[in-house]
C-alpha cells in the first residue's frame, strides 16, 4: 500500500470519527439512556474503508468524546466502553450479513461497485435482525455482568455476583430487570441504525472518494 493511500485512509478515519461525534450529539432521551445514531457513520466507515478502519474510527470517536466530557469520570468511561462494544457488535454483525449474502466487495475507497442501487428485501430483513440481535445480546450480557452493578454501587464492586447477593435479589429477578431495562432500547437502536444505514448505502457510491 502506498504512503498516499495510507494517509488518505487515516484522513477518512479521522473525518468519519468527527462526523460520528457530531451526529452523536443529537440524542433522543430514553429514560436514563440516550439514543443516538453515530453508529450509522461507523457502518459507513465499514463500507468505505473496511472493518479494521471502522473499528479504529469507533475507538477514535469514543476517545475524543471521553477527553472532552470528562476522561477521569468513571461513569463517562463506562459509557464509552459500552459505546465501543455497541459499535464492534454492529460491525461484526454486518460483516456476517455480507457473508450470508455472499458479498465480497472491496471497500469503496478501493473499488466503487457499478451496481448496488437496489437493496433486496432479504438484505433488509437479515441486516435488521442480525444487527439488532447482536447489539442487544452483547450489551445485555455486559450490562448484566458488569455495568449495572458498577453503576448502582458507584464502582465499589466489580461483578454481578456480589451485587445480586448484597441487594438480596435472586438471579431471575435481576436478569429480568435488565432485560426489561435494556432489551427494548437496544432493539430499537439496532433497527433504527440499520434502517438509516441501508437508506444511505446506495447513495455512497456517488461520493468522490
Amino acid at each position: 500500500m502506498s504512503n498516499y493511500l495510507r494517509l488518505k485512509k487515516m484522513l477518512y478515519v479521522v473525518a468519519l470519527a468527527a462526523i460520528a461525534i457530531v451526529i452523536g450529539l443529537l440524542q433522543i432521551p430514553w429514560g436514563f439512556l440516550h439514543l443516538d445514531f453515530s453508529e450509522v457513520v461507523i457502518l459507513l466507515a465499514l463500507l468505505i474503508l473496511g472493518p479494521k478502519e471502522a473499528m479504529l474510527a469507533a475507538v477514535l470517536r469514543s476517545f475524543v468524546r471521553a477527553m472532552f466530557t470528562g476522561f477521569l469520570d468513571p461513569i463517562i468511561l463506562l459509557g464509552e466502553i459500552l459505546a465501543l462494544l455497541a459499535s464492534f457488535s454492529i460491525i461484526m454483525a454486518y460483516v456476517i450479513v455480507r457473508k450470508i449474502l455472499h458479498k465480497s466487495e472491496k471497500p469503496f475507497l478501493y473499488e466503487v461497485p457499478v451496481n448496488g442501487n437496489h437493496t433486496s428485501l432479504f438484505e433488509w430483513v437479515i441486516s435488521i435482525l442480525l444487527i439488532s440481535l447482536s447489539l442487544t445480546m452483547t450489551l445485555l450480557v455486559f450490562n448484566t455482568l458488569f455495568s449495572t452493578p458498577m453503576y448502582y454501587t458507584y464502582f465499589t464492586i466489580n461483578d454481578a455476583f456480589s451485587f445480586v447477593k448484597s441487594t438480596g435479589q435472586n438471579w431471575g429477578a435481576y436478569i429480568w430487570s435488565n432485560v426489561v431495562l435494556y432489551v427494548p432500547f437496544n432493539l430499537v437502536k439496532g433497527a433504527s441504525v440499520t434502517i438509516l444505514f441501508l437508506l444511505i448505502k446506495p447513495r455512497i457510491k456517488y461520493l468522490e472518494l
